[in-house]
């Protein structure tokens, strides 16, 4: 009879078993913040940093103590405003904010971030396992400009009487700090503006050019400056030189213009007032013995022959 009663006992005890478990199922968490931000990471901007709104639920039946960590790109930065540490009652959520912010200067592009809520205990007692969910942020870094242009005072062109159009050119520099891939163009309207009373004409062989982030070094913009095809120089008002060069001495404007469109501009000086020098010899192969004469021409920083037909450019201007 004991025997019968002990074997009972036990079988009463096993079958409550499953139901104890089921009342004690392991804890649950849900994550979910805002999915998306823009932030600018201009030097000096006060919108390169965001608060992100992030709701912890618990939907387990049981409280729950939930822990919060983040993971970002190197160049992202994040912020637990509350703490990191949460209770969070059966069947509620808490809304905590999150700040993102971003490094100065980091290129254009798109980041995320991630924040994953974890539970440590249920009803005070450390979760067994690992129980967690994460969310993940894509965090977008707006475009800016910032670029200067500049050159080695004065620009200097020489053009040769004696020889059908070549010339040697002089360059701006342009040195791109921004933090996107920009395309950029010179301007040479107010430069050709103050040429044309001499029958010169400016023209840069690349009008045009890409500058990407993170370029060592500033990039050059060519010029070269010559009369245009078919015509003779006017040079009523150029100064002759003791070696028998001629020299216009004349100041101008020259502009290079960022190509995007709805890109701010941080820092850009894009126009220069350029003093300028250009000198006329019998033939451009003298160059070289002019140089070691007094006064003595100065050839500018590229010092090679470019042949540059500027036909068209005369046609447009009569035209005009």
């Amino acid at each position: 009879m004991n025997r019968l009663l002990y074997i009972l006992m036990a079988l009463m005890l096993l079958s409550c078993l499953p139901s104890a478990q089921a009342q004690n199922p392991p804890g649950q968490v849900q994550l979910e913040c805002s999915p998306a931000i823009t932030l600018d990471a201009s030097p000096g901007t006060d919108n390169n940093s965001m608060e992100v709104m992030c709701t912890i639920s618990n939907p387990h039946s049981e409280d729950e103590e939930i822990h919060l960590s983040g993971s970002n790109d190197p160049n992202l930065s994040l912020g637990f405003l509350e703490g990191t540490e949460f209770n969070v009652s059966a069947g509620e959520s808490v809304v905590v904010n999150v700040t993102v912010a971003a490094d100065e200067g980091i290129d254009n592009a798109t980041y995320q971030v991630s924040v994953t809520a974890k539970v440590y205990s249920v009803n005070n007692v450390p979760s067994p396992s690992t129980i967690e969910d994460t969310s993940t942020i894509l965090v977008h870094v707006s475009a800016y400009n910032a670029y200067t242009v500049g050159y080695d005072a004065p620009l200097t062109f020489t053009v040769g009487l004696n020889d059908d159009s070549p010339t040697i050119g002089d360059a701006l520099t342009l040195q791109h700090n921004g933090n996107a891939m920009e395309g950029f163009q010179i301007n040479l309207t107010a430069l050709n503006e103050a040429l044309a009373p001499h029958n010169l004409t400016a023209v840069a062989p690349a009008v045009t050019i890409m500058v990407g982030t993170g370029e060592a070094g500033p990039t050059s913009f060519e010029i070269l400056v010559g009369p245009p095809s078919g015509e003779t120089l006017n040079m009523s008002s150029w100064e002759a030189l003791q070696n028998g060069s001629f020299r216009l001495t004349l100041s101008s404007t020259i502009t290079v213009d960022a190509q995007a469109e709805g890109v701010p501009c941080h820092a850009c000086a894009p126009t220069v007032d350029a003093q300028i020098e250009i000198y006329a010899v019998e033939s451009i192969v003298d160059v070289q013995v002019l140089e070691n004469e007094s006064p003595v021409p100065s050839v500018g920083v590229f010092a090679t022959l470019a042949m540059i037909s500027l036909a068209g450019i005369a046609m447009g201007r009569k035209h005009a």
